[in-house]
């Protein structure tokens, strides 16, 4: 079983888009506002994702989401059901650290998934407890769609159930 890396301008089926998204809306760790099949497809054509395929079928994606400010989100990522534990995961993580911009911007991840936190750490993301520094709050919990916008500021879930992390250079 061989699974192959794939990055722009490297070409892949277009199918797996709306296979990729179908799959990713199944996960209740991922935020859905970016996975549609077009976001995914023109993330991967900026340079920004990395695409594990077996065969002709996806595998496993990661993404870098440029947002305001000069900072880029590493997110969206995942592996199929059946191939994880396979160190699938850890390789996205890795390899994401060569996509662009990420070594010129300050990259951070924010993540409910352990296993997705796990593979973080062994690329290199370390655990961050200040969620205003150096990536401002708007960044980090503005967009959560969990938890009301009232309740934002004093979220109990940061830390505990919502893990921050910023990539070390």
């Amino acid at each position: 079983m061989t699974i192959q890396t794939c990055q722009w301008p490297d070409a892949v089926p277009e199918k797996i888009w709306e296979d990729l998204s179908s799959a990713m809306h199944s996960e209740k760790t991922i935020l859905n506002s970016r996975t549609s099949p077009e976001n995914l497809a023109q993330s991967y054509r900026q340079g920004l994702a990395i695409v594990k395929l077996l065969r002709d079928d996806v595998v496993g994606f990661i993404s870098a989401w440029p947002v305001a400010g000069g900072f880029i989100e590493l997110g969206s990522a995942w592996v199929r059901k059946d191939m994880r534990g396979q160190g699938i995961g850890n390789d996205l993580y890795k390899e994401a650290k060569q996509l662009h911009g990420i070594q010129e911007d300050i990259c951070f991840a924010i993540t409910q998934n352990p296993f997705a936190l796990k593979a973080g750490f062994h690329a290199g993301l370390i655990q961050n407890g200040n969620w205003n520094d150096p990536v401002p709050w708007e960044l980090t919990c503005g967009p959560c769609d969990v938890v009301l916008d009232a309740e934002k500021l004093s979220c109990p879930r940061r830390s505990t159930t919502c893990w921050l992390r910023i990539m070390q250079r």
